[in-house]
């Protein structure tokens, strides 16, 4: 799975919220750091 840059993830936040709610992962690349983007469900959640 390749790595989104910053640029690209903020010019297609529909599409990757799609896809991360379709099961697929979805990795923002900033600097030297990976981070995901998942789904958590419709749960109410407590942070």
């Amino acid at each position: 799975m390749e790595a989104l840059s910053v640029r690209d993830y903020r010019s297609n936040l529909a599409a990757s919220f799609d896809r991360a709610d379709n099961g697929e992962q979805v990795l923002i690349r900033r600097k030297n750091k990976i981070y995901a983007l998942v789904s958590l469900g419709r749960e109410n959640l407590m942070i």
